[in-house]
């Protein structure tokens, strides 16, 4: 939906909170959002999200409201207003307004200059305690039986792993990712914007409260399909407080989730790293097994 075709009560409710918007840059791909635009306003350019209906895509934009620059002021952009309201049709509308961010993704290359960055936003986070209100991670990834629902919308795509012994080892996450720590859930590069000052982290949709090792064991992952090997990435992180926090067997038992959780998500939504999941769940498997045969 482009800000000019909008509902009005949608429109009004902008220019109330902001002053009178002159322009606005409407961003119509990569978003859940039913409005996702840049306005300029008297104050400076911001970033506006509306969703209508009642439904998972509001409460994913509800969560963005629960975090903001009083839980992490130099990382988090400020919710500047959010609001909700009835269209001219009686359908619920949810309206929110942050700090608009001028930066770049960052780069997990390796070699990356901005791998100390990441580091640093990483540590960051896991020094929070998660707000009241948002989602626990353990109740969230309550489910651990993907591997098993991959053999039956995939079975080709599972061949030759052992299905058994990877749900096995994927049925602790839940509760090794249990905990009270402020953790984005959803983190990849276009996620961490670095900016003139300092990275910025955005779209908290997913933020829930949990382990601190959660964020840097995703961003493993991440590193992976940036172009690092396995034993790389998670060298990588055991250089890091929180990647230390995660032993050898809950990096097990989350690289087999992930593998099953995002292979069965890739029959769904395309562009889902799926390939790099399963190798990282495969790496770990090889390294168990030598470590047990030595």
């Amino acid at each position: 939906m482009k800000w000019t075709d909008a509902p009005d009560a949608v429109l009004d409710a902008v220019n109330t909170h902001l002053g009178p918007v002159s322009a606005a840059d409407d961003i119509t791909a990569g978003s859940r959002a039913d409005l996702t635009t840049v306005v300029t306003t008297p104050a400076g350019r911001v970033f506006v999200k509306a969703v209508r209906g009642i439904d998972f895509r509001m409460r994913l934009l509800r969560n963005e409201t629960l975090i903001g620059a009083a839980t992490l002021p130099d990382l988090v952009p400020a919710v500047l207003a959010h609001v909700d309201l009835d269209d001219e049709d009686g359908t619920p509308w949810l309206v929110v307004m942050t700090e608009h961010v001028d930066g770049r993704p960052a780069s997990l290359a390796p070699g990356s200059p901005d791998l100390d960055i990441v580091a640093g936003v990483l540590q960051d986070l896991a020094a929070v305690e998660a707000p009241p209100g948002v989602w626990s991670l353990a109740r969230r990834w309550a489910a651990t039986d993907w591997w098993q629902r991959c053999a039956e919308h995939s079975p080709g795509v599972v061949a030759g792993w052992d299905l058994d012994e990877m749900t096995r080892l994927s049925a602790p996450v839940p509760a090794l990712a249990d905990g009270d720590r402020l953790v984005h859930s959803d983190l990849h590069p276009d996620q961490i914007l670095i900016t003139a000052a300092g990275p910025r982290v955005i779209d908290w949709g997913y933020v829930s409260a949990g382990a601190g090792w959660v964020d840097t064991a995703l961003i493993t992952l991440r590193l992976i399909i940036a172009g690092h090997d396995p034993a790389a990435a998670e060298a990588w992180a055991r250089g890091l407080p929180t990647g230390r926090d995660a032993d050898p067997a809950t990096l097990d038992a989350f690289a087999a989730y992930l593998g099953g959780w995002w292979t069965h998500l890739a029959a769904t939504r395309p562009g889902v790293a799926a390939q790099s999941a399963r190798n990282w769940a495969e790496w770990r498997h090889c390294q168990r097994t030598t470590v047990a045969a030595g």
